[in-house]
């Protein structure tokens, strides 16, 4: 080592770069950069991958995960072996660029063997290790394991006065609370974290916890708060080019523009969002083509430029794709809340007048129709909040053989005499954690369009198998995690899906079929589903020779027992305790407080979460249960709930929502904690959800 520091002219560039990481990784990364050439192109040599590590250190700090780990690897490839200690550093970025790329699965992997590694080394290096580790078991899911790492770098940090180490720790800490639903408690440990970059003099690290505590405000509905930390946070991300941050920043000043009323200002937000994403692209489009220009000669270089600029095409129609799609899921939502209100009132009326006339009377057979076309309503409301994944998962460990055996018998008659279904199905399936009514709805949906596609009749092929992730293609690594999955594929011999349709098949209300024949939302909710499902789907299809749906879903290790349906409730349950009503919408909170009425409830209502602490605080102690909206105005349902709890802690509470992706956990799923009452309701529905509530645990 010492004679390749001695004979190699790229140490002086190196060690300045070095020296320029925290205070101007640009210009470490440039200087890294101009290191490696000097060095030469011996991929054994020290200052090869000395030079190597710092520009991909230099990625990292400026948000370039995917650049950093081409750099790292070549440097962990030389030290693995010869230094430990610098091998080890070397891994825990690695580790870090795979977590911030999203591959947690190999994240954990890399830094895993990191931790192991320092704990044979130095103080500093352990806890650098373990604050990665850390980083990435949140990312994973693993909170108890992350705060065990974490708990044990503070302690370490502060009793030798490592801020930085301390620094990054409470971050950690902040994103396991944020994660888990509490995001009063991660104020603390992110403005502690705060003020130690800001001693430091680390912009960067500011301009990220900044960032960190306007989403906290936004999340908390603190919107004046939400100005006060996020421009200065985006100027510093401006100032240093971090565009990870950056993209996430220009989508919360959207939101927060959004949810401010200021629609002008919010599309101006979007608008800088769409240069962000489309100068990234071109910035990755022209290191691509510097660096083919230096390798090769100019003819070879030039084929490679226009396959690099088609590529850049392809990314970005599939960018601008995305983000219609996200804002088609927006806007889903936010029509599905106010939709479900909507529904709920015409449902609960008709369902009421129903029971109050003669069942051959001509106004029975009016809400009858009534009630059908509600139930069809709301069907298609699910769909939407499928499709943007917002919708209310029940999972269950399921066998997808299993599963498809079920429906077999139903599929066929759904099919038709024309067309032969075979299935080929693993016996030995990796078990699922999937919604199985979902799952039920995937394979209709999926064999319903295949039955359009062979009007002649045909062939459907159904086949499950495991899939190990070595056998995955790079961009399906890329989009799951994990290390085995369970494939299921739906294929027919049918007429196929033009080119130029492909790009388009999963967006709501786009459909090849008449407008009588489909709404559009079959393939959009599938997609849903699956990703919600934290899974992916490939469609390949050629005209004229038939569709194949590829679905992969993660294997599960989670130990619970498919749940048998409850059977349906016929009659109105009743009781004489006293129910405090929470509803901001008029029509729905009037059809409540009847329908509770008839069932021998005594009710308080009120419009808004202050006229409900009102009544609670008069007599708390005469309160048998809160239902309550989650979302109200001024005041979440769930902070409502808090508060009064504070006298009242046995006191129990039953959620409603038009809109369900506000009462759900960061993984789609609803919280075991919640009682969740989803609109559009009925009267049997809302009584049985009642009575269940105040018969079941606090």
């Amino acid at each position: 080592m010492q004679a390749d520091r001695a004979s190699s002219p790229a140490w002086p560039a190196i060690d300045e770069a070095s020296s320029l990481l925290q205070a101007d990784p640009q210009r470490a990364g440039e200087l890294a950069t101009e290191g490696l050439a000097l060095a030469g192109e011996d991929a054994h040599g020290e200052a090869r991958a000395a030079a190597s590590f710092v520009l991909g250190r230099s990625h990292l700090r400026r948000g370039h995960s995917r650049r950093a780990l081409h750099s790292l690897l070549d440097a962990l490839s030389y030290y693995s072996g010869v230094d430990d200690v610098a091998a080890t550093r070397v891994e825990c970025c690695v580790g870090v660029a795979h977590g911030m790329w999203g591959n947690t699965g190999e994240a954990t992997r890399y830094l895993e063997k990191a931790v192991a590694r320092a704990e044979r080394l130095d103080t500093d290096t352990l806890t650098t290790a373990k604050n990665s580790l850390a980083m990435a078991l949140i990312k994973k899911g693993e909170y108890e394991n992350a705060r065990a790492q974490i708990e044990e770098v503070i302690g370490v940090a502060r009793q030798h006065g490592m801020t930085r180490a301390l620094s990054v720790a409470l971050i950690n800490l902040g994103a396991i609370h944020h994660d888990l639903g509490n995001p009063k408690n991660a104020f603390a440990p992110w403005e502690e974290a705060l003020e130690l970059k800001r001693e430091l003099g680390d912009e960067r690290g500011v301009a990220s916890a900044l960032l960190n505590i306007a989403q906290l405000h936004f999340t908390m509905g603190e919107l004046d708060q939400v100005e006060a930390t996020l421009r200065p946070g985006l100027e510093l991300l401006e100032k240093h080019d971090l565009e990870d941050h950056l993209l996430q920043a220009h989508r919360l000043l959207a939101n927060f523009e959004e949810a401010r009323g200021n629609l002008p200002e919010a599309l101006e937000a979007l608008r800088r969002l769409t240069e962000q994403q489309e100068r990234d692209f071109d910035k990755e489009r022209t290191r691509k083509i510097a660096e083919m220009q230096a390798r090769f000669n100019v003819e070879h270089a030039e084929r490679e430029i226009e396959r690099s600029r088609r590529r850049a095409r392809e990314l970005s129609d599939a960018l601008r794709q995305a983000d219609r799609l996200g804002a088609i899921g927006r806007l889903a939502g936010g029509v599905a809340h106010d939709f479900n209100n909507v529904l709920t009132a015409i449902c609960g009326y008709a369902e009421l007048s129903l029971a109050a006339v003669d069942e051959e009377s001509p106004v029975a057979t009016y809400a009858r129709e009534i009630l059908r076309s509600g139930e069809r309503a709301g069907q298609l409301t699910q769909q939407l909040l499928a499709f943007s994944r917002k919708q209310v998962l029940k999972p269950v460990v399921l066998d997808l053989s299993h599963a498809v055996k079920d429906l077999v018998k139903m599929l066929q008659l759904l099919l038709g005499e024309d067309i032969e279904l075979r299935t080929r199905l693993a016996d030995d399936l990796h078990p699922v954690f999937v919604d199985a009514g979902q799952v039920e709805q995937i394979i209709v949906n999926l064999a319903v369009n295949a039955r359009d596609a062979m009007p002649n009749g045909g062939v459907l092929r159904i086949s499950t198998r495991n899939v190990a992730r070595a056998d995955l293609v790079d961009d399906l690594k890329s989009e799951l995690d994990g290390d085995a999955f369970v494939r299921l594929e739906v294929a027919d011999r049918g007429s196929g899906i033009p080119a130029h349709v492909l790009d388009f098949i999963f967006e709501p209300f786009f459909s090849t079929k008449d407008p009588a024949d489909g709404t559009g939302l079959g393939l959009a909710t599938v997609y849903g589903i699956v990703k919600q499902s934290n899974g992916t789907i490939r469609v390949n299809s050629t005209e004229g020779q038939g569709s194949s749906f590829v679905i992969f879903l993660p294997r599960t290790s989670v130990d619970h027992a498919a749940s048998e349906p409850q059977p349906a409730e016929r009659a109105l349950s009743r009781g004489p305790e006293t129910v405090l009503l929470v509803e901001d919408n008029a029509s729905v909170r009037n059809l409540t407080v009847e329908i509770l009425q008839v069932c021998g409830y005594r009710v308080l209502a009120a419009k808004d979460p202050d006229a409900g602490l009102a009544i609670a605080m008069a007599d708390p102690s005469r309160i048998d249960l809160l239902l309550t909206d989650v979302v109200l105005p001024g005041m979440r349902g769930t902070e409502l709930a808090e508060r009064l709890r504070t006298k009242r802690p046995d006191l129990r509470v039953l959620y409603m929502s038009g809109y369900p992706f506000e009462a759900l956990n960061d993984k789609g799923k609803l919280d075991p904690a919640i009682q969740l009452l989803q609109k559009p309701f009925s009267p049997t529905q809302l009584s049985s959800h009642v009575r269940a509530a105040l018969d079941g645990a606090s």
